[in-house]
């Protein structure tokens, strides 16, 4: 039987893209990892991201994720596509969170009984308070996704010169959300905003009654084709579909702030 060997050429080849296929996954690194104390004492951990585009001018996206995840596992591949576009990224371990997209919520993890969505609003506030003492000139847009995409409505409602534009991705409502329901601080809401769902969530009864309130206040309720639950909507590995059109409405509402 004849032998099979690499020549180290080929070898070293091998090897380059073994470790491509690897760390794919991780395409870039942390820019930085920060801490920051709630106003209960809670230490939060988020992660931030520089623009590549004149990051010490450059306007701030606030990411917050959805039930059961962390920054890193909802928003990884996120991150990037809003990076390149010219904005700083605060990407937020709420202590509201877990494992699901294979994500470490280091924020979470500090809790023996995981806390209650609500009880996840003092962790935004945190954030948002955070990115104006980094840079007070600053404009900063809040982006959250299902329990966080209700909340950030409360959050804006209570920060009227400190968020300046909000994007959510299947805002939650009900009794789940209790104290943070986003429907009552609608009326106080005098920034730009904008809501999205997927297909499959806006045949549901509760949705098309939020959806007609948005609409009422001038903000912006879209629905995404082939879309999933939360900020997924907007990626092809979780929807299994090109979510390019979805990405073009995103870009647009973001148009003030990325030029």
């Amino acid at each position: 039987m004849k032998s099979f060997s690499l020549s180290q050429t080929k070898r070293r080849s091998f090897v380059f893209v073994l470790c491509s296929l690897l760390f794919s996954h991780y395409s870039y690194a942390t820019e930085k990892t920060i801490n920051y104390s709630a106003k209960d004492g809670t230490l939060v951990t988020a992660y931030w991201f520089d623009s590549t585009k004149n990051p010490d001018s450059a306007n701030t996206i606030i990411l917050f994720h959805q039930a059961g995840a962390s920054a890193m596992g909802e928003y990884q591949q996120i991150i990037p596509k809003l990076t390149n576009k010219g904005v700083n990224v605060l990407a937020v371990d709420l202590r509201s969170g877990g494992g699901r997209f294979g994500g470490h919520n280091k924020t979470a993890s500090t809790f023996e009984k995981l806390p209650s969505y609500c009880e996840a609003v003092p962790d935004m506030q945190a954030s948002v308070e955070w990115v104006k003492a980094q840079n007070p000139s600053t404009k900063t847009i809040v982006w959250g996704s299902s329990y966080s995409a209700g909340a950030v409505f409360r959050l804006a409602s209570q920060n009227p010169t400190s968020i300046d534009g909000i994007l959510a991705f299947s805002p939650a409502s009900g009794d789940a959300m209790k104290n943070c329901n986003p429907e009552p601080y609608l009326d106080k809401i005098n920034v730009p905003a904008i809501a999205f769902r997927p297909s499959t969530e806006m045949l549901r009864e509760k949705v098309i009654k939020q959806s007609k309130i948005f609409a009422q206040h001038n903000i912006k309720y879209i629905e995404i084709s082939n879309g999933v639950h939360g900020s997924s909507m907007l990626l092809k590995s979780r929807t299994a579909h090109d979510m390019s059109p979805a990405w073009k409405l995103v870009y647009k509402f973001l148009e003030p702030w990325t030029k």
